[in-house]
């Protein structure tokens, strides 16, 4: 989870979205109510990041992610 949060944070994301980006991994790791719509965000931020991140990030995602996210990833 922590590499996930670093990944994320050294991505081109805006200031805003890097400071949502624990709450948001915490929210997707573990089946809550909140899950769906911090899957959304969390999608919506890998989608500005480069290739290797991405690969990096669906990789851990993979892992660890709830099946809520994955599903919502296609994983």
């Amino acid at each position: 989870m922590k590499r996930l949060i670093k990944l994320l944070l050294d991505a081109p994301l805006g200031e805003d979205e890097k400071a949502t980006v624990p709450a948001v991994i915490k929210n997707v790791m573990d089946e809550t109510t909140s899950t769906p719509a911090a899957a959304e965000r969390l999608k919506s931020m890998l989608s500005k990041v480069g290739k290797s991140t991405y690969d990096v990030a669906i990789k851990i995602i993979g892992d660890i992610g709830s099946a809520t996210l994955k599903k919502m990833l296609g994983l």
